[in-house]
């Protein structure tokens, strides 16, 4: 983790989940910029989805109330050149207008780039693995093959991987839609802390119940890892 802070690398590797991980999450050091580049773009297309509910809001109170006091974001500069809050209604509309389709289109690129940059870090990962397996299956002595079943072998360079492939895709997809959710979560604290507060909540007692189901597929998913290895040895 090279572009990782030193104080945060460390609080990071001392945690629980570096700790019942730490085998796969190393092999992300070998491809650093690609795994960066997935991260940055779809933090740039949650960003994005965020700017895009702004101008919509402006966008209906200009066209619900145009006569009403202009959206602000409080920023001076932006306010004045961008969203045009001294200029007529019509054109604070057009310029709302314009901005969501800018918008709307930058999200689309950079949710495109993270798909892209993804499916990139998904490869270097399975490849990475693959090649850990084969090299770690060239040290050990002949005499560990004829004690272990060749189906158990296979079983784990092919269904193995192809699980923690599945996990990895799942594993983005949630961290994409996490980033989106942080975004809306800080608008939703500039209309109302106190929706946004329930709003916290129920998100939590919905991600202590997914972390418990995660839990229970874990444990679950040793048995039927052992029972995919019998059968394909057979």
């Amino acid at each position: 983790m090279p572009y990782v802070p030193k104080f945060l690398r460390h609080h990071f590797k001392a945690s629980r989940f570096w700790r019942e991980n730490s085998l796969l999450l190393r092999e992300f050091q070998y491809f650093p910029d690609v795994v960066l580049l997935a991260l940055l773009f779809s933090l740039l297309a949650a960003a994005l989805e965020g700017f895009g509910l702004g101008f919509l809001m402006a966008f209906l109170q200009n066209l619900v109330s145009p006569e009403a006091e202009p959206f602000q974001t409080g920023v001076s500069w932006f306010d004045h050149w961008i969203l045009g809050i001294h200029e007529p209604s019509l054109n604070r509309l057009l310029r709302a207008s314009l901005l969501i389709l800018i918008a709307t289109w930058l999200r689309a690129l950079f949710n495109y780039l993270t798909h892209i940059y993804t499916d990139l870090t998904q490869l270097h990962f399975v490849d990475r693995l693959r090649k850990r397996i084969f090299e770690q299956l060239q040290s050990l002595n002949l005499s560990y093959f004829t004690k272990t079943h060749s189906g158990e072998l296979i079983n784990t360079i092919t269904t193995e991987i192809g699980r923690l492939q599945q996990a990895f895709g799942m594993g983005s997809f949630l961290m994409i839609k996490g980033l989106t959710i942080v975004i809306y979560t800080i608008l939703l604290f500039q209309i109302s802390w106190q929706l946004s507060l329930l709003s916290i909540l129920l998100f939590s007692l919905l991600a202590v119940s997914l972390n418990t189901i995660n839990k229970w597929v874990r444990e679950s998913s040793f048995a039927v890892s052992e029972a995919s290895g019998r059968f394909v040895s057979t």
